[in-house]
């Protein structure tokens, strides 16, 4: 029997199992060994009748002494007794609307009994126990997810009498295995359901996960640029303090570990591909801009790509202050003709050695003789065709990207590929957390007043809403329902509107009249949740913020707070959504606040990736298993050298067209 027939082979699987069992999507063997049980129970320990206590889960193994005897026979309802002992005392045993099970039970057969204990008249009795003959499985007794139809005993014998027939096809050689201590697929799935002890339980799972893992990390690296040869650079220790002398204010500790090692990624041969990973606030273009100083130094140039025009001036003003302004240009699609040219020759000649730019320079007739480092921030801001236009045109450089979505270190590693992860979990001294709240819609005016107070003496805020416009059928406020609200309630206060709609030019000049005075409440959606800083901007109100996912809120929330004022954030709200909202409240940790959103939300929604299948796994847990991944990665780097015949099994598998991890395991 092969890993890929369809259940029906299975002796005990007919027609009507099969639609059964397509219900919980298993159409084929492989299906069905990869549906993994929920949870386990260890019925190696017997407990005497004689011990046993009401209310308590009890496992007996007992004999039946007395033959089932009618208490209730009917069409609706129905009911048989029996006695079991085991030496130490008897117990009663009912069964309920099972009538088709009464001639089954005779005496002198011995079971194990699975169930609660209760008294009546004084008397211990059973109902409706789990009943397993004694030698039918192993120590753990499994418990799947099920439907309506299917048993737990009727699951199971299925799947024993699959593993009983499959032949399985081992692929990887037995030294890797060996080497890594991972089960061969056959014993894998043997202790996947029936395992003998928990030792060997854990390894199944941990071998499944690690064969998941690797082929997932395999298709990853296929789909990005393959590590290329790079110009090592041999840096000093006094090239950092040289850096760091420069700054008008002392790194965190975070900052100076991330700087040593991109340090020591530069001074390899092999191209540095790095993920810069913190929240809003912590310093990542600090430390990035390390590596264009010392590219600078040493005779070479960066290129900076950011995704909003505005973000890339704040880039451009940050890196003048840094690497001086003879060295720094700033690349915008406005730019005329002669001012591309003249850029182009600097380029040329060596007197740029940094240039920011949005995704315009992918576009532009700019060649860069010394190119040796590309610098993303967000780089999923970037779409698509021009993540790969990116990873076509820049191969074979440094690669350093920012990002400040917190994300778990087990899916930066996925949606990364094989980049290096760099976390910088401090903040600068003196910034304060952002005070929040939760507002319910009651108290919606009153908070509104509040607020034209703070406007009025000079603060500014942020209002972002989930709709652009009002929709038929969801109850949200729009931008345009509170830019009205505003106008109307509050006529002296200056306010506008900025959305994903608007070309790219008249969002950033909103964005320059918030940052001067003119525009003292900006009224958004989500285009604001990556942006520039804006220091007096000391409000963020999220409406309906219940609608949004709470690493999302985190990343909104970070939009104020960059000054030296106290701020806040209000979270409206219907009161169904406080407890999904409170978890905000409480925290500021981005990762910790990621994690919870990831168990909320699942990995596809936290991060759209939902229609894809590419956050699916079977054996692996996305935040249960972060050392797992770590395992896997390190295992991907030595395979290609110390077991050749396992990577090209790996690579081939990576390269098969439709891949479905959903369905697909590397078996």
């Amino acid at each position: 029997m092969n890993i890929d027939d369809k259940v029906t082979s299975i002796c005990g699987v007919g027609p009507k199992k099969a639609k059964l069992l397509e219900k919980l999507n298993i159409l084929t063997i492989q299906d069905l060994l990869c549906h993994k049980p929920a949870y386990y129970r260890d019925i190696s320990s017997f407990t005497p009748i004689n011990l046993l206590e009401e209310d308590c889960l009890s496992v007996i193994k007992a004999k039946i002494v007395s033959l089932p005897k009618w208490v209730r026979k009917g069409y609706r309802f129905s009911l048989f007794t029996f006695t079991i002992s085991d030496g130490n005392g008897e117990l009663s045993i009912n069964i309920f609307n099972l009538p088709f099970l009464f001639k089954k039970y005779q005496i002198g057969d011995t079971y194990i009994f699975m169930g609660k204990t209760k008294k009546f008249r004084n008397r211990l009795q059973m109902d409706n126990p789990e009943i397993m003959h004694i030698n039918a499985f192993q120590n753990f007794l499994p418990y799947y997810p099920l439907t309506a139809g299917l048993t737990q005993n009727v699951m199971r014998q299925i799947i024993l009498n699959a593993l009983k027939k499959v032949e399985f096809s081992e692929e990887l050689t037995q030294e890797f295995l060996n080497q890594y201590h991972i089960d061969f697929l056959s014993t894998a799935f043997w202790n996947l359901h029936f395992p003998e002890s928990s030792d060997m339980l854990l390894n199944a799972k941990r071998s499944l996960g690690l064969r998941e893992i690797l082929l997932f990390l395999y298709q990853i690296r296929n789909q990005n640029s393959e590590e290329g040869y790079a110009t090592p650079l041999h840096l000093q220790p006094i090239d950092q303090d040289e850096y760091m002398n420069r700054l008008p204010f002392r790194c965190t500790q975070a900052q100076i570990s991330a700087i040593k090692e991109i340090a020591q990624d530069l001074g390899k041969s092999v191209a540095t591909n790095r993920l810069i990973q913190g929240d809003v606030g912590s310093g990542k273009t600090v430390v990035a801009l390390f590596a264009a100083f010392v590219m600078q130094k040493y005779g070479y140039q960066t290129l900076i790509l950011v995704p909003t025009g505005l973000l890339a001036e704040q880039h451009y003003h940050s890196a003048v202050k840094l690497l001086g302004e003879e060295h720094v240009a700033l690349f915008t699609g406005s730019m005329t003709e002669k001012e591309k040219k003249n850029l182009q020759t600097n380029i040329e000649q060596g007197k740029t050695s940094v240039l920011i730019s949005t995704h315009a320079i992918l576009y532009a007739k700019v060649t860069f003789p010394k190119l040796r480092l590309i610098i993303i921030d967000e780089q999923h801001r970037f779409g698509v065709a021009q993540r790969s236009y990116m990873a076509n045109q820049y191969s074979n450089l440094h690669k350093i990207t920012m990002s400040a979505t917190p994300i778990p270190r087990s899916l930066a590693m996925i949606l990364h590929g094989n980049a290096e992860i760099t976390v910088l979990n401090e903040l600068p001294p003196g910034r304060t957390p952002v005070k929040t709240y939760i507002v319910y819609q009651n108290k919606r005016k009153d908070m509104y007043d509040w607020i034209n107070q703070k406007v009025m003496n000079g603060e500014k805020a942020y209002i972002v809403c989930s709709l652009l416009e009002a929709s038929e059928g969801i109850s949200a406020v729009s931008v345009y329902d509170v830019y009205m609200e505003l106008k109307n309630n509050y006529p002296q206060i200056k306010t506008g509107i900025i959305h994903g709609r608007m070309k790219d030019d008249d969002k950033t000049e909103i964005m320059r009249k918030f940052i001067t005075d003119d525009i003292s409440i900006l009224i958004s959606t989500t285009v604001v949740e990556v942006g520039v800083d804006v220091p007096d901007a000391t409000i963020m109100v999220i409406e309906d913020a219940d609608r949004f996912g709470l690493a999302q809120l985190h990343q909104l929330r970070g939009r104020v707070g960059r000054g030296n004022r106290t701020s806040y954030c209000y979270l409206i709200c219907h009161k169904s959504g406080v407890e999904r909202l409170q978890t905000l409240k409480e925290c500021h940790d981005g990762f910790e606040i990621a994690k919870k959103d990831l168990i909320y939300r699942g990995a596809g929604n936290f991060l759209g990736t939902e229609q894809h299948g590419e956050m699916t796994f079977r054996f692996v847990s996305l935040l249960e298993d972060i050392d797992l991944f770590e395992e896997a990665k390190k295992i991907l780097h030595i395979l290609p050298q110390q077991y050749p015949k396992d990577h090209e099994f790996f690579e081939k598998k990576a390269q098969e067209k439709n891949t479905n991890m959903k369905k697909y395991l590397a078996i």
